[in-house]
Parts: C-alpha cells; structure tokens; sequence
C-alpha cells in the first residue's frame, strides 16, 4: 500500500448544518471511521471553489458530492442529489475505499469489517510465477460479486 492512504472529500454547495444534512451526515462517517489506518476526510464549504472544481470537469458533475480515492490512485464520485436516502454515507464510503480487489493488510482490516459484507479471501505468495493470471482470475469474479462479497488477497 503507498503512503498516501485514502482521501475521502465531501463537496457541500448548500450550506445545510441541521442534524438531517448531507454534510452532517459526513461529519458522523468521519467520526465512525477514526479506526481506519491512513485515512483522511476533508470537506470544500467554499461555493467559488466547488464552481471551479465543477467546471473542471475532472472530478464532480454536480455541487454536491462524496469523492474518494484510493491508495492505488483509483477513485469514485457520490453524487448526492442522486443518492437521497438510498445509501448511508458511511456505508458507500467504507464499501468504496478499497478497489474490488486489495491485499489485506493491517492498514485496511478495519474497514473490511465495516462493510458488513462477508469476506473471500485468497491466499497467495506475492513471488509466485502466476500472481498476476491468479489475481486477474479473481477480479473478474469479484466484478460478479462485488456488492455481495468483498473480495482481498493476502501472501
């Protein structure tokens, strides 16, 4: 895993504070998630910024948003307008912060176990002739199943 951990930023154009909000909703995520090793939330209140980050085009589509990036670079983007009251934000979050397949290490044991989801794990030397045709084998069954299972290697 690369230092850099993960980053998880909220983009708040509304400046909704109440108990029911979106951000306040984020603000819990961040708090039941200070177990996770190399994790780093962070929130853009700033209207101006959220523009400029829109019309970029890189990242957002829309105002409000969830975006996380994983240690691999990887990253995705909840749209909150389109999210009301389907998925909680700390149950997208831990189920997006690691990539359909991850080696399981002490830095992301933690949130493996907040996914609530049962766990295949393949073992495997990271040295063998065959790690990458065995990987690649169990990631296009971790396509499958990914919102069932979650899917982590370990040597």
């Amino acid at each position: 895993m690369s230092e850099d951990g993960i980053r998880v930023l909220g983009t708040f154009y509304e400046d909704e504070r109440d108990n029911e909000s979106p951000f306040a909703e984020f603000q819990e995520a961040q708090y039941k998630t200070l177990n996770w090793k190399k994790t780093k939330f962070a929130q853009v209140l700033d209207q101006e910024v959220i523009k400029m980050m829109k019309n970029t085009g890189r990242w957002i589509e829309r105002l409000n948003n969830i975006i996380i990036k994983r240690e691999n670079g990887t990253y995705d983007v909840l749209e909150l307008a389109s999210n009301e009251g389907e998925v909680a934000l700390k149950t997208w979050i831990s189920h997006h912060a690691v990539d359909i397949v991850d080696e399981y290490t002490d830095d992301n044991m933690m949130i493996y176990a907040d996914t609530r989801l049962p766990i295949l794990m393949f073992f495997i030397e990271k040295d063998h002739l065959q790690f990458d045709t065995y990987l690649d084998l169990f990631s296009d069954v971790a396509e499958d199943y990914g919102t069932q299972v979650k899917f982590t290697w370990i040597d």
